[in-house]
């Protein structure tokens, strides 16, 4: 008899930003799934490499959280609390959409390997909501909040994850982790988010250069910049500053 495999069934149309939106996950896989016309995600996942991902994952303690995805608990899963898996999953079938279905592509980009690691964390995050005191997640979540602020001052400046460790007085093992419980991503991934969105609105603005604006968001040069702004927006700095020309 084949084992068992995981299931993960995400609402398609309920994927947009806010509260309420739900997730079911069946550990062994025994649930049937009925069509509907908004449309329904459904992942069957491979439990070997599910526990692999645990593992893999430092932040994850791997021996509790192994026994929890064995304990064959099914349920109901909010995809908005310490993070927002709205927002996480919803990115991840853009990303889907942008590569057009390209097999190659999603191999080449790991995108295997950040859905099972996304929907690790879901999991934790939702063991974590249910064993952990409303009072001490809103701490965290405010120390974290004071270091984004004080990390927003200094984007002009190179940073490394050893500096926000000395302005924290956080591990990098503890930043990965609350910067992944927070937002869904590392604090050097974090970072660069908000670099380009400050570089966006520079541009959009038309008050500097495409280099200008690559030294002054921090950009170790402008073709790092591009590549990193061509990714997240869809068009080079150029075409932000010709489209705006144009208007």
């Amino acid at each position: 008899m084949d084992n068992p495999r995981p299931v993960l069934i995400l609402p398609f149309f309920r994927l947009r930003p806010g509260k309420g939106a739900l997730a079911f996950w069946s550990p062994d896989g025994a649930v049937e799934v009925h069509p509907s016309p908004q449309g329904t995600v459904v992942m069957e996942l491979d439990a070997n490499r599910l526990y692999r991902t645990v593992r893999a994952l430092s932040e994850v303690e791997g021996d509790d959280y192994s026994s929890h995805l064995r304990s064959g608990e099914s349920g109901v899963i909010p995809l908005v609390g310490t993070s927002n898996f709205v927002a996480i999953f919803h990115a991840l079938f853009v990303l889907i959409d942008a590569h057009q279905w390209d097999s190659s592509a999603l191999t080449t980009i790991q995108l295997d390997e950040l859905i099972y690691r996304q929907v690790v964390l879901l999991l934790r995050s939702f063991k974590l909501q249910k064993n952990v005191e409303p009072q001490e997640l809103s701490f965290k979540h405010q120390l974290i909040d004071e270091l984004c602020a004080k990390l927003a001052t200094r984007l002009h400046l190179p940073i490394a994850l050893k500096d926000i460790e000395a302005l924290s007085g956080i591990s990098a093992r503890g930043l990965q982790y609350a910067f992944q419980e927070r937002f869904g991503c590392s604090p050097m991934a974090w970072v660069r988010e908000q670099r380009l969105l400050v570089a966006r609105d520079c541009l959009l603005r038309g008050q500097c250069t495409v280099m200008e604006v690559a030294v002054s968001c921090g950009f170790g040069s402008s073709s790092l910049f591009t590549r990193y702004y061509q990714t997240r927006f869809g068009e080079t700095p150029s075409g932000t500053l010709k489209k705006l020309c144009q208007r």
